[in-house]
């Protein structure tokens, strides 16, 4: 005897339809979840790629006022001394 399941919009669905319905579905919740996985890693590995940048490009602005005021330092202690 076969289950049948009665939907609230007056159809009637077989078992093995509402089986082949939840496999359908489960196999794109799979892919969905493949694809959030797959973004995840990809924004992780950006993030980590654009703070390296920024970090090296601070500390490259860094050095370079650094030189700047060291020599700007130098010249007028050159002046006065």
């Amino acid at each position: 005897m076969a289950s049948v399941f009665y939907c609230s919009c007056g159809h009637s669905f077989s078992a093995v339809e509402v089986a082949e319905a939840i496999d359908g579905l489960m196999d794109t919740c799979r892919r969905l979840l493949t694809v959030i996985d797959d973004t995840s890693r990809s924004d992780a590995a950006f993030r980590a790629r654009t703070d390296s940048s920024l970090r090296r490009f601070v500390s490259e602005i860094a050095h370079a006022l650094g030189d700047a005021a060291g020599y700007a330092i130098g010249k007028l202690l050159a002046r006065f001394l």
